[in-house]
């Protein structure tokens, strides 16, 4: 989700939907809590070889069931169900033409109630529990790898990675903690694959930047934009471990935070002007108070009140008692601020 408001603004499922089914796209379970986006083809290098656990929900492998279907099948309950369902998803046996699933999922904390009651004055009405949403279908299952199939698997998933950064070293393969079947993807793996796709000219190495580790392997497309400063982009923000963010790579930024999913970036001209720490709590500018972008900077807090919080609370800016800090008066012209005797909070001004 903070992905892609980061880039294209507030994001609903339906719309995100509409991408996957335009693009042929389709989401994996990588563990739990955790997804992968792509194509069918790409998103099948990281599933392990052998048969699904679940193979006896689907009466046709092939054909895509309602998840009410699956339990009537079963004949079984949602609650019954619900777990050994949620760990087939993340371990990547099944998925869904839809992540309206994971979204409601999010909301219910992947949990079903066995029933849910209604009291009136006449009688007590009793419903089934609500499903789960979408079309469910049987992830395909892989073969296992012969020493060359895996080489090819290695060099598919070095070009998905040059196409997320246009570059590759050892910090960014560590970073992506790709997990390849059962086992991880390591840098070693890369590396391999990388040599082989330099002698047939699919990539350069040398050292392109310098505060990174070498070897750094690079396509000659990326090569020639980061030469001519291609699609750069000044004014933005992110979460630290979206990919664009520079956290986790080893660079001696000052203020740089650890790549938690809880902490927030904002750029502005190129410069790192804010950085955002446990949703809030702690804020760190690198612009003055008067800055003339200030609010655009403030762009990130924004989206944690709407977005994620609803409320963000604030006990200290730039070290100081957040109550005491010049910048509240930028942040007066465009959130509602409460306080207590400890901390500052924000809420959209309506």
């Amino acid at each position: 989700h903070d992905l892609l408001t980061a880039r294209i603004g507030h994001c609903l499922p339906n719309q995100v939907d509409e991408v996957l089914q335009r693009f042929g796209m389709s989401w994996l379970g990588a563990g739990k809590g955790k997804i992968l986006f792509g194509y069918p083809e790409d998103i099948s290098l990281f599933k392990s070889p052998g048969a699904a656990q679940v193979t006896q929900w689907f009466s046709d492998p092939q054909a895509s069931y309602r998840y009410e279907q699956i339990i009537d099948h079963e004949q079984t309950t949602s609650a019954r169900l619900n777990d050994a369902w949620w760990e087939a998803v993340w371990r990547g046996e099944v998925t869904s033409d839809s992540i309206a699933p994971l979204a409601l999922g999010v909301t219910r904390k992947f949990n079903i109630d066995s029933a849910v009651s209604q009291v009136s004055s006449r009688r007590r009405l009793r419903r089934p529990a609500p499903g789960w949403p979408g079309l469910w279908r049987l992830v395909p299952v892989v073969d296992t790898m012969d020493p060359l199939s895996r080489l090819e698997a290695d060099k598919e998933l070095a070009r998905l990675l040059l196409d997320r950064y246009g570059l590759i070293n050892r910090e960014i393969v560590v970073r992506e903690a790709w997990q390849r079947g059962d086992a991880p993807w390591r840098w070693r793996d890369a590396f391999r694959a990388l040599r082989v796709m330099e002698l047939a000219g699919e990539v350069k190495s040398g050292q392109f930047f310098e505060q990174l580790s070498t070897p750094q392997f690079i396509t000659p497309g990326s090569f020639t934009a980061l030469q001519n400063q291609a699609l750069r982009r000044d004014s933005f923000w992110v979460n630290a471990i979206d990919p664009v963010a520079p956290t986790g790579l080893g660079l001696s930024w000052a203020g740089l935070p650890h790549r938690r999913a809880s902490h927030f970036l904002a750029f502005q001209d190129g410069q790192l002007a804010l950085v955002v720490t446990s949703l809030g709590r702690e804020l760190t500018y690198f612009v003055p108070p008067d800055h003339a972008n200030l609010n655009e900077v403030n762009d990130v807090l924004d989206f944690l009140i709407k977005d994620r919080r609803h409320r963000v609370v604030i006990d200290t800016i730039n070290q100081i008692p957040a109550q005491q800090s010049p910048y509240l008066d930028a942040m007066a012209k465009r959130f509602r601020i409460g306080q207590d005797h400890k901390s500052i909070f924000l809420e959209v001004e309506y």
